[in-house]
């Protein structure tokens, strides 16, 4: 049971840290994903939310931080190492800015296709 609650505790406070942007229905399927897969090594800090009516809420467990409109700064506070993109419907245009961004604060930028991408093949 020790063992148990060291290894959950290590896991949990130690890894890459990510913050997922889209605090919606994707965005808390990746958290549980992050938090449930043994073999990811990663600490989810918080949700990136445009919706402003969403900031400061909680999501399980987890904080809306901002907007991407404050990306630097959110990886520069929260010393955030990778970005998973949880947004099934985020435009072309805005999704290669925020990885633009995120290659110039040396931030690696995942994304998670949407369930009719993964369906179309």
């Amino acid at each position: 049971m020790v063992r148990l609650s060291f290894e959950h505790h290590q896991r949990k406070t130690s890894g890459r840290r990510v913050a997922i942007y889209g605090a919606g229905d994707m965005g808390a399927l990746a958290l549980r994903q992050l938090k449930m897969d043994k073999s990811l090594i990663y600490t989810p800090v918080g949700f990136i939310d445009d919706d402003r009516s969403k900031h400061g809420r909680n999501l399980q467990g987890l904080s809306v931080l901002e907007s991407i409109d404050a990306l630097e700064n959110i990886i520069k506070k929260y010393r955030i190492e990778e970005i998973v993109v949880a947004i099934a419907a985020i435009q072309g245009d805005k999704l290669r800015e925020v990885v633009k961004r995120c290659r110039k604060m040396n931030v690696v930028c995942r994304i998670i296709p949407s369930f009719s991408q993964l369906w179309a093949g």
